[in-house]
């Protein structure tokens, strides 16, 4: 996986920011350390996608990369394995396709909660690492502006993942209830996700929140413009029969 990609989603959930918390002679390892972590959870991500039969020693292959990466950044094995519950959640709701167990199902902040998983894992870790962003910040801070953040990746990306066996939820929600009331729902959550915040950073009275704040303000209306260019480039008239995932049943 091209270190490049990583970066632009390291940059776009403000990882970099974190990271200048830190010392300046440990800013360029721990980087580093989170790319090849990212690189592992990435591998596997591109397996759920590329196989609709999954075999459990592939899988347990990918996993015992993931896991090694974590501690090379200095945690035990059991620690590592405890740190990537979320991830081994979310790769559940992926399996789940297979047996036709959509992610609408699920409330949507539950859902992108979990799908999340890596940045979030990604942050931990330089929370633990680092005690300056333990006293300025809290981790929970993130939560809001990583549901958006998530929820315009998949709005983003769904030309390409209409090709993969990908859990898009809006994607799928298209597929399933059709345009017009996916972008109602999504359009509304979006919504619902900037007034959650922004009460949190009239409670919160911490500068550094206010920022985090307004980020996650500013790529909601970012995202909600997106699925409005998408709307009028005609991007999201797709049905079944464009979907991978939908011909594999």
């Amino acid at each position: 996986m091209a270190n490049e990609k990583i970066i632009q989603l390291f940059e776009y959930r403000k990882l970099p920011y974190l990271i200048e918390f830190f010392s300046k002679s440990d800013r360029k390892k721990i980087l580093s350390s989170l790319i090849e972590l990212q690189k592992s959870i990435y591998e596997l991500d591109c397996y759920l996608e590329c196989n609709w039969n999954l075999r459990q020693s592939d899988l347990d292959k990918y996993w015992e990369d993931i896991y090694n990466k974590i501690e090379k950044l200095g945690y035990d094995r059991s620690n590592a394995f405890q740190m990537c519950s979320h991830i081994r959640r979310y790769q559940l709701h992926e399996t789940q396709l297979r047996e036709l167990k959509f992610p609408m199902r699920l409330n949507q902040e539950y859902f992108y909660y979990y799908k999340s998983c890596d940045v979030r894992l990604m942050r931990e870790i330089l929370f633990d690492k680092c005690k300056n962003l333990r006293v300025s910040h809290k981790l929970s801070d993130w939560r809001l502006f990583d549901l958006v953040t998530e929820i315009n990746d998949d709005i983003e990306d769904i030309e390409e993942d209409l090709h993969t066996i990908n859990c898009n939820a809006f994607m799928i929600s298209i597929l399933e209830k059709g345009s017009s009331i996916s972008v109602s729902t999504y359009k509304k959550f979006l919504k619902a996700l900037v007034a959650k915040s922004e009460l949190r950073a009239l409670k919160r009275h911490n500068k550094w929140y206010q920022q985090i704040n307004s980020w996650t303000i500013t790529d909601a209306q970012l995202t909600l413009e997106l699925i409005n260019k998408k709307q009028k480039l005609g991007l999201l008239n797709i049905k079944k029969g464009d979907c991978k995932l939908y011909s594999l049943y």
